[in-house]
């Protein structure tokens, strides 16, 4: 079969992530990566590569303002919850103020990860929205 055939329709299915026709026997779509069966998100080593592709997904495919809304939305409060941790962990008794600085560092690497994540999707979505306008 040539590459740009696509499968005969009795033994297919369309992906919901491209749209395009894909053979009924796979777990992720061949173009776009997409989970297509239910063992894909159920299967623990499956599971990892469905999650990756939700987040890669977010940050360079085509996302909708309730999404990108919805991200920020989730970073703002685990900032929230951080701030909050952070007060409460510095205003303690001076007593062991090291380990409260290493005790801070994990939420610290987390709350990093989590805005490089956010700022990823809004400049995914910006140059999205900026691809669309006619010039």
């Amino acid at each position: 079969m040539p590459e740009n055939e696509e499968p005969a329709i009795e033994n297919s299915i369309m992906c919901l992530g491209c749209t395009r026709v894909v053979p009924e026997d796979v777990d992720f779509c061949p173009h776009c990566g997409a989970p297509l069966s239910g063992t894909s998100t159920t299967d623990p080593y499956k599971t990892v590569f469905a999650r990756g592709q939700m987040y890669w997904r977010l940050t360079h495919g085509p996302i909708t303002p309730i999404v990108m809304v919805g991200c920020v939305l989730i970073f703002l409060a685990t900032v929230l919850v951080m701030a909050y941790a952070f007060w409460f962990e510095l205003t303690k008794s001076s007593d062991g103020l090291s380990e409260r600085y290493l005790t801070l560092f994990a939420p610290t690497v987390y709350l990093a990860l989590w805005a490089a994540f956010a700022v990823k999707v809004v400049r995914n979505y910006r140059q999205q929205k900026k691809s669309a306008q006619p010039e």
